[in-house]
């Protein structure tokens, strides 16, 4: 069991690890080709999302019994689904009041913490939880 959680884990980072270089790729190329400076409030937003799906995995593995009602699970993952749309949102309003000579890609930050959350839960939720989240029934077999 001990092995699963850690193969789990490394397949979470992974995901977000190809999130973050495809953030790094677009945000790179606009500041080279652009001459601007770089905005972190993407990397912000997958990192409250990393985060957030950590979190989503240590309730599910370790703090809700495995009996518990499906409501609790739900609540849970929509709590931290809730926080991820929230750091979302803030940083489309404050991204440019930030970096006024930015150009700015608010998609960016909903698209990967939002995908990336997504994604990581349907692929690698935790073992009590592992076949809420849709499609799960249908793509895992492990």
């Amino acid at each position: 069991m001990r092995n699963r959680v850690l193969i789990d884990i490394a397949f979470m980072i992974l995901i977000y690890g190809i999130y973050f270089a495809a953030v790094d790729l677009i945000y790179t190329q606009e500041v080279v080709l652009g001459g601007e400076h770089p905005d972190y409030f993407p990397w912000i937003v997958l990192g409250v999302s990393l985060m957030a799906n950590l979190t989503w995995y240590v309730i599910g593995e370790w703090g809700v019994r495995p009996n518990a009602s499906v409501a609790v699970f739900y609540t849970a993952w929509f709590v931290l689904l809730a926080l991820i749309v929230t750091a979302a949102a803030l940083a489309a309003v404050f991204e440019p009041l930030t970096f006024l000579d930015v150009v700015s890609y608010p998609w960016l930050n909903f698209v990967g913490g939002l995908g990336a959350y997504y994604l990581a839960s349907v692929l690698f939720s935790p073992n009590s939880a592992k076949f809420l989240i849709w499609p799960s029934k249908i793509v895992r077999n492990w």
